[in-house]
């Protein structure tokens, strides 16, 4: 989680001290879970004054705060137990009594060690606000010790590990979905009923607590060759590293945090979770995605099989209105199979159209059997991403319009086309000008291409489209310097009611 850029510069923090800030922050609910507490983060200003950057609510307990605390100043009750901390580089404890009953506050200041660099004191401090209960369970009182082991790590520089890969794997566990204490030989000193539960789906059965986590995890994946190679070492609580495993369909991932005191290791704090039905959800949205994938494929293959007949077929004919008749069927076809391909290529359902659209043109002026350096073509503006079902009805529309520029508006010197995008936040606009002949308003909506053109767009987008002779005025000052002075313009606008705000 990255810290606001105005942030960084107002309290003048220089870069690897903001990317320090932002490494505890990814850290607030394993500290939050730990602590079964409120944690607070606070940016110390150069007007004295801390300023909270982060609020974490615990995980299964009721939080202390109806409101968070992100963008308000510390109240004075706690600002000079902050200050102190702050200035004296040690952690201070503080009780407060509340409606709740009384609260206890841990006042933590932070010091950097980022890529081994030297240690040094950060102007962050980090509360936590948990209730005082006189009902102390064993399992809490583990994760209130885990928890002050590391706050007691931020004190020192020994924690976050800044190599750590936090939020790049699938199913990164938390304190509550179990939690197992290491010592310094990494036999289970501590281990949470969830953490057993966990086990238990990988087929031990057995009390886990005085094992040796390392030697009972690898027992499990012994002649599994696709074990990860980091498990040895997450699950022996020497390296601050995540890692999964699967046995018997069951899969678990573990997140080792080793306790240090500079080079000393004190044991370690190892984190599981069942991660079974999560996969299984991935694995199926996985094989979806592959289907359809190759569902485009295949109608692509298909496509351009037919438009191969139709390119036989019309060879045999004399005729050549007939041939452009084919040729008019090819293109459209080709236009579609172009969608459905580049939709093969990629995981999601939606077209970046910036990056297909100049393709899709430039095979449309292949297909004229023009010189398609002869024509001065110009794309602006912004097309975005298109769910699939609108991209297809889309390119078709705007293949008859560049289509009809290219193969009919062109005198075959000097010629231009302007094709114009915009992205506004209720509706997509488009432009196509030509400097051709022009087009005869009169019989304006008589040919095949017009037809289909205007059916599309009433039909799937309850949109507007409008011819023009040039010269024609826009209403966007950056076309109107772009737009000939002779031939045909068309503008389309379609609404967001049928091209989603998802897909801007």
């Amino acid at each position: 989680m990255p810290l606001p850029d105005n942030l960084s510069k107002e309290c003048k923090l220089g870069k690897l001290e903001a990317e320090w800030i932002g490494l505890i922050l990814n850290e607030g609910n394993l500290l939050a879970g730990l602590a079964n507490s409120d944690v607070i983060f606070w940016l110390y200003k150069p007007n004295g004054q801390f300023i909270s950057v982060e609020h974490i609510r615990p995980q299964g307990v009721f939080t202390l705060f109806h409101r968070d605390f992100v963008g308000k100043t510390c109240p004075e009750t706690w600002a000079g137990a902050l200050k102190k901390a702050y200035s004296s580089c040690k952690m201070i404890d503080l009780v407060e009594s509340t409606d709740y009953g009384p609260v206890k506050i841990v006042v933590t200041p932070v010091k950097m060690n980022y890529l081994g660099r030297e240690k040094k004191i950060v102007p962050f401090v980090v509360t936590s606000h948990g209730v005082i209960s006189d009902f102390n369970q064993s399992i809490q009182y583990v994760y209130t010790e885990c928890a002050q082991e590391l706050f007691g790590m931020l004190t020192r520089g020994d924690f976050p590990r800044s190599d750590f890969p936090i939020g790049s794997h699938f199913g990164l566990p938390r304190p509550n979905d179990g939690l197992i204490r290491l010592n310094q030989d990494g036999d289970v000193i501590h281990a949470s009923p969830k953490a057993v539960s966990v086990f238990k789906t990988l087929g031990i059965l057995n009390e886990i607590e005085g094992e040796n986590l390392s030697k009972l995890v690898l027992s499990l994946v012994e002649d599994n060759f696709k074990t990860d190679e980091a498990l040895p070492l997450v699950v022996s609580g020497r390296a601050d590293w995540i890692s999964e495993i699967q046995v018997s369909g069951a899969n678990v991932v573990f997140r080792s945090v080793p306790i240090r005191d500079g080079n000393r290791r004190n044991g370690a704090i190892v984190l599981c979770r069942d991660v079974t039905a999560q996969r299984f959800q991935h694995t199926q949205l996985m094989t979806r995605d592959a289907t359809i994938r190759e569902i485009h494929h295949r109608i692509k293959n298909s496509l351009q099989t037919v438009a191969s007949i139709l390119r036989l077929q019309s060879r045999r004919s004399d005729s050549e209105i007939v041939r452009a008749e084919f040729a008019d069927a090819v293109r459209r076809i080709l236009g579609v199979s172009e969608v459905h391909d580049a939709l093969s290529r990629d995981l999601s359902e939606n077209l970046n159209f910036d990056d297909f659209f100049p393709k899709l043109v430039k095979l449309i002026i292949s297909l004229a059997e023009l010189d398609k350096n002869g024509i001065d073509l110009r794309i602006k503006g912004r097309f975005g991403f298109l769910d699939s079902k609108y991209a297809v009805p889309l390119m078709l529309v705007l293949t008859e319009l560049v289509a009809n520029a290219v193969e009919h508006g062109f005198s075959g010197t000097h010629d231009q086309l302007v094709i114009y995008g915009q992205r506004t936040d209720d509706a997509m606009h488009v432009l196509v000008s030509d400097n051709g002949v022009g087009i005869d308003l009169s019989r304006l909506g008589k040919g095949l291409g017009t037809r289909i053109v205007n059916s599309i767009v009433d039909a799937e987008f309850s949109g507007r489209i409008s011819w023009h002779r040039n010269p024609y005025t826009s209403d966007i000052p950056e076309v109107s310097d772009l737009l000939p002075a002779r031939g045909t313009t068309v503008t389309l606008s379609i609404p967001f009611g049928q091209l989603t705000r998802s897909t801007i």
